[in-house]
């Protein structure tokens, strides 16, 4: 029987056996025709061999704001005329003159950029197609599908009904129902952050499973819910933030530990692409170990932790054009103080990898990384 913790009066399994890889797919480019290098099944039966247990799919992070429906007719979720009816009181309109009006031009200019090619349908399709692969691999695999992120911060709650019908009954729909029962662990949110100005954030809102009026924690409560009535989880890796961003580790603390809106929360260090964020290791290290988010003076976020949501922490390390020159300079220093601090946590919390995509995940370098990160 796996080891309990007591954390708030709440009983928590201790002992995850979570060794997760993000496993990227589909477009990367705001036109859907750019596509992700594909994993192969041989990349499958190696990342297995490595110790990977856990396969999240996702995509590149852009903006899915079309849909098509049965009779093959293009819908845009978010419109400019939605944009324009934003009210200010969504975005922190006391910091400046002409904050909201800012934001309103933003999101205009992100809606002008999207293409029909990035729609939810394509999303589905891709993902699909990487799921009965990995099946074909091995029968028992276990596998995450995404919700795509949002970058409309302020109107974010406006995808619950397209990524309801168009991700979630979609790729139910499309995949065999033994692969959706036995292989489909759940989704990822993957929207990386609750991120301060661009949205209110109501702290004093602090009771169980609260929205905080914030329009991405209604985003977030309502697909937790539409996945856990399907006895499915919930994932979410977002970013541990210090510097003048510290109220969105704030807020990440808050559903952390006053919400169950998520089963996993694997926090993202950031150090090894800004050396800025060297702190982070620690307190992420601390957080995991707590099994609750805590600030750097190691006070934990929003009170008394009443969640069971299980944190985790996330291996950054990439070959590509994510790592600037600064960072290829001391690369290896700064991957080994995850490995020093995570190290640790392999097989009793949830570690998940980001190593960018398939040809920086299978380089022979990052891939005996994992191996060595995972082994037994």
């Amino acid at each position: 029987m796996a080891e309990t913790i007591i954390i708030g009066g709440i009983k928590m399994v201790k002992g995850e056996n979570f060794k997760g890889m993000l496993m990227y797919t589909g477009s990367r480019d705001n036109k859907g025709e750019v596509i992700y290098p594909e994993f192969s099944k041989e990349d499958i039966r190696e990342l297995l061999d490595a110790g990977v247990n856990e396969f999240i799919i996702l995509d590149g992070g852009l903006l899915y704001n079309y849909y098509i429906d049965d009779n093959g007719k293009y819908h845009q979720i978010v419109t400019l005329e939605d944009v324009d009816k934003l009210p200010p009181e969504i975005t922190e309109v006391s910091r400046t003159p002409g904050w909201h009006e800012k934001f309103q031009e933003s999101y205009r200019n992100r809606i002008i950029d999207t293409k029909e090619g990035r729609n939810l349908n394509d999303h589905v399709k891709r993902e699909v197609e990487l799921v009965k692969r990995m099946v074909e691999v091995d029968k028992d695999i276990h596998i995450w599908l995404s919700f795509p992120g949002v970058i409309l911060h302020g109107m974010a709650d406006m995808f619950y009904d397209a990524y309801k019908e168009y991700v979630f009954e979609l790729s139910k729909k499309s995949l065999p129902a033994e692969v959706w029962e036995h292989n489909i662990r759940g989704f990822y949110f993957s929207t990386e952050d609750i991120v301060n100005d661009f949205t209110v954030f109501y702290h004093e809102r602090n009771e169980y499973n609260s929205d905080f009026n914030n329009p991405i924690v209604k985003l977030m409560k309502g697909l937790s819910e539409l996945v856990h009535a399907d006895n499915k989880k919930m994932l979410w890796i977002p970013y541990y933030r210090l510097d003048r961003w510290a109220e969105t580790g704030k807020r990440m603390g808050y559903i952390a530990n006053r919400t169950d809106f998520f089963d996993y929360i694997v926090i993202q260090p950031s150090y090894f692409f800004s050396k800025n964020t060297k702190a982070n290791i620690n307190v992420i290290e601390e957080s995991v170990k707590r099994q609750e988010v805590v600030d750097f003076y190691g006070d934990p976020f929003g009170g008394e932790k009443i969640s069971k949501t299980i944190i985790g922490a996330e291996m950054e390390i990439a070959e590509d054009s994510s790592c600037s020159v600064s960072t290829r300079k001391d690369e290896e220093e700064r991957y080994l103080a995850y490995v020093n601090a995570f190290k640790q946590f392999s097989g009793k919390y949830p570690i998940i990898y980001y190593a960018s995509y398939r040809d920086s995940v299978m380089s022979p370098k990052i891939y005996n990384y994992i191996k060595d990160m995972f082994g037994e």
